[in-house]
């Protein structure tokens, strides 16, 4: 008798601790070496079980030779001098670790960036061929560009689009449209992840459309991962893309010096106006944008008057006296 193949069934909420008892217990395992004294109640909120299903656990690793000291109303450790061998990543692990590392390129400082450099190196270094070659394939598709506000709450879509991006899938999505708060099927060829204003956006060639799409991830309420592959060169890279959007809308650099004081009072105004880049100095702030009016930023930035020196461009400096010019006249 002929078997009836079960559907593919798309991820509707994409929770990593969803786990099977077993990488349960490993997970338990390496979460107890972490600490010193772990309670009950930290490990059944991570992974979303009951207090009894957490005493059930502990009692399955001690049966497995695990020695585990417990005190009634304390937590867990592990007995003093037991160790594991070491940690191997999943291709998931590695892939929310470079994207931990992009975040940590733009938002900290240069000590904590260089140590967490000096980290992530050791961590390839553990991984098995598989897990390096999932990290070269990602590594160039994703980039953080800037941030403001509040980061939304996102749909928990990021892993599985990594896994997409780097094997080269395409993807089905039910997306929520934001004009017409519509939800859309869309079959799309992902070309990459970025983080820039409040949120991560995947962009990618929509059949529906006919043409390259921003997908905000946040607005992507189901996802599935296809087995059709998508050509390598079919596509721009990240980089390109971004490149042909900047020459089509003619965006502009916009590097400003402006004095600490006035930066303070700027406030989030900047990340409105477009800035990508700010550099901190002694007495002062570099600030970079990338805009594509700018006539309305140059009437922005003549309300801080002597406190910003324009760097670049020169024709920013002619349309500021441009319009100071016409002010004169009008109020002369």
């Amino acid at each position: 008798m002929d078997t009836i193949p079960s559907p593919k069934i798309p991820i509707k909420n994409a929770n990593f601790f969803t786990l099977n008892r077993i990488d349960r217990l490993s997970a338990i395992l390496i979460q107890l070496q972490s600490k010193r004294i772990v309670t009950a109640r930290e490990i059944a909120e991570r992974f979303e079980i009951s207090l009894r299903t957490v005493y059930r656990d502990i009692r399955a690793l001690e049966s497995g030779g695990v020695p585990i000291a417990s005190e009634a109303g304390v937590g867990y450790s592990l007995v003093p001098g037991y160790h594991l061998p070491p940690v191997m990543f999943t291709d998931k692990e590695a892939g929310a670790i470079l994207l931990g590392s992009k975040l940590l390129e733009q938002f900290a400082d240069k000590a904590i960036k260089t140590e967490f450099e000096s980290a992530l190196y050791k961590i390839q270094a553990v991984l098995k061929s598989s897990g390096k070659e999932h990290l070269e394939n990602l590594n160039e598709k994703i980039k953080v560009m800037g941030f403001y506000g509040p980061p939304p709450q996102e749909s928990g879509f990021l892993l599985n689009i990594q896994e997409a991006l780097s094997k080269h899938r395409e993807i089905s999505i039910e997306y929520l449209s934001n004009k017409k708060n519509e939800l859309t099927s869309r079959i799309i060829e992902p070309i990459g992840l970025c983080h820039y204003g409040s949120g991560w956006h995947l962009i990618a060639f929509c059949q529906l459309r006919n043409g390259y799409r921003d997908f905000r991830t946040n607005r992507i309420k189901q996802l599935e991962i296809l087995d059709k592959k998508v050509a390598k060169d079919n596509h721009p890279n990240l980089s390109e893309y971004f490149d042909s959007l900047q020459e089509a809308l003619d965006f502009r650099e916009i590097v400003l010096k402006v004095n600490s004081a006035t930066r303070r009072i700027m406030e989030d105004q900047v990340y409105y106006m477009g800035l990508v880049n700010e550099k901190e100095n002694k007495n002062d702030v570099q600030l970079h944008f990338m805009i594509n009016n700018l006539n309305a930023f140059a009437r922005w930035i003549i309300m801080y008057g002597k406190s910003i020196e324009i760097l670049r461009p020169e024709f920013l400096k002619k349309e500021v006296k441009k319009l100071v010019n016409e002010l004169l006249k009008h109020y002369s």
